[in-house]
């Protein structure tokens, strides 16, 4: 009998034990790890000056700019690792929600698809 109880009662402190680690989400760390990778200061270079200034804030939020006019724009964006797709909704600046393709994506380097299948190419500040 006394071997059966100290049996069963490992066998709870078994199962106890592997429901708290599993009980506990990844999730919300797997989301930030997902959108600090992606989260910065990007820009699309035109002839040696930057034309178009993105920035993703690790929050969700974003702002956009092109340099030297008035076109901006911000909103939240959220960012799929695993489909690779990259969703601008914007709260100000009448551009329309968009959506991308993160064709490449390095530290340093960026490269996003539209929907039209046109390329742009932009480098972390």
């Amino acid at each position: 009998m006394k071997k059966i109880f100290l049996l069963f009662v490992m066998l709870t402190g078994l199962l106890t034990t592997s429901v708290i680690f599993t009980a506990c989400s990844k999730d919300d760390s797997e989301e930030n790890v997902k959108k600090s990778s992606i989260a910065g200061v990007w820009k699309r270079p035109y002839n040696d000056s930057p034309e178009s200034v993105l920035t993703l804030n690790a929050n969700g939020s974003f702002d956009f700019y092109v340099y030297g006019s008035a076109l901006t724009g911000k909103g939240n964006y959220t960012y799929d690792g695993v489909t690779r797709r990259l969703a601008l909704f914007y709260t100000s600046g009448g551009w329309g929600d968009r959506t991308y393709i993160v064709t490449s994506l390095t530290d340093t380097y960026m490269v996003l698809m539209d929907h039209n299948g046109d390329e742009s190419t932009w480098r972390k500040n």
